[in-house]
């Protein structure tokens, strides 16, 4: 048996040790917004039911275990007092990825994970918007420019759900090139 004095190991190995414990661990998507309204979007996989009376989610922004600084997710929780848990299905598991890069203060982790934002303004209508951006080229990584010379697309869009399934019309363009398009979905997929 292993036994181990948490005052005798780092944080960080301590953490490894109470993360494989517990496992597999679902993953927290929180939203949050700061004071003057700018979205942050992380994941947390400190997220587990506490209580189904009263009914409690909890989840834990803590700081990050390499310099101890507090999280974006965290600050926005103290000045609003909100926050939003979406669950991770498979179908985002590449955006939620995206997302927990550590992009500065202000940056809208919405946009860079080509997540969808869709507001609705009257119950069943919605507008949406979706930001793109790529860069592809040989040896992308071995030439150390990652960032440069991206290419983006853009879309916006209005839906309402009906019962034959939401019915969309988006635009979508790209500063890239002229050519931009109009698409019109019409319910589900069968």
């Amino acid at each position: 048996m292993l036994t181990i004095d948490p005052k005798e190991v780092t944080t960080a190995k301590l953490q490894g040790y109470l993360q494989s414990a517990i496992g597999p661990r679902p993953i927290a998507f929180a939203s949050t917004l700061d004071k003057k309204g700018k979205p942050n979007l992380s994941p947390f996989s400190f997220f587990n039911i506490f209580s189904a009376n009263p009914p409690i989610l909890v989840f834990s922004p803590a700081r990050r275990v390499r310099d101890n600084s507090i999280k974006h997710t965290l600050l926005n929780c103290e000045e609003t007092g909100q926050v939003v848990i979406n669950v991770v299905n498979f179908d985002i598991v590449q955006q939620v990825s995206l997302s927990s890069t550590e992009y500065p203060e202000g940056v809208n982790e919405f946009l860079k994970s080509g997540l969808t934002l869709r507001y609705e303004f009257l119950p069943k209508n919605y507008f949406s918007a979706t930001a793109n951006y790529a860069r592809v080229e040989r040896d992308l990584f071995n030439e150390g420019r990652i960032f440069e010379n991206t290419k983006s697309g853009y879309m916006v869009g209005y839906g309402i759900d009906t019962f034959l399934g939401p019915i969309e019309i988006n635009h979508t363009w790209s500063p890239d090139h002229s050519e931009n398009y109009w698409y019109f979905n019409v319910g589900y997929w069968f």
